[in-house]
């Protein structure tokens, strides 16, 4: 479903804004690894405790302060987290204190050609659009 899935990306972007300091640059990249579309959204934040980081993707959680930009309803990274499984994906979160942040969403490619080298892969990718 490309609205859900626009949503859930479009949260984890958010997220890391929300999370930078101010004037920080957020990195969006997509990649494919073991047959699965990576999206990892990259900040430079204070960091989120490995501690913390279990509750992260569950209803209602939320990690940090009013003052760190942690208002809202604790739902985002669960709707993220939903919608990956909703497509056979998942989630996951690289970040430590005072470490750089980044939160993935892997999906699984269906159809996709294992010899299909980057090249070809590119092309392909620019004749469809």
């Amino acid at each position: 479903n490309f609205g859900l899935l626009q949503r859930a990306v479009l949260n984890l972007i958010l997220n890391a804004v929300k999370f930078s300091p101010q004037n920080a640059v957020v990195k969006i990249r997509l990649a494919i690894v073991n047959h699965h579309a990576v999206i990892g959204v990259h900040n430079t934040g204070k960091g989120i405790p490995i501690s913390n980081q279990p509750f992260l993707f569950k209803r209602f959680s939320r990690v940090g302060s009013a003052s760190e930009g942690g208002e809202g309803s604790g739902l985002g990274l669960y709707f993220v987290h939903t919608v990956a499984e909703k497509h056979f994906g998942y989630t996951e979160v690289e970040s430590d204190i005072g470490k750089d942040t980044c939160f993935s969403l892997h999906l699984p490619i269906t159809g996709y050609d294992t010899n299909l080298s980057e090249t070809d892969f590119n092309r392909m990718a620019q004749s469809k659009s």
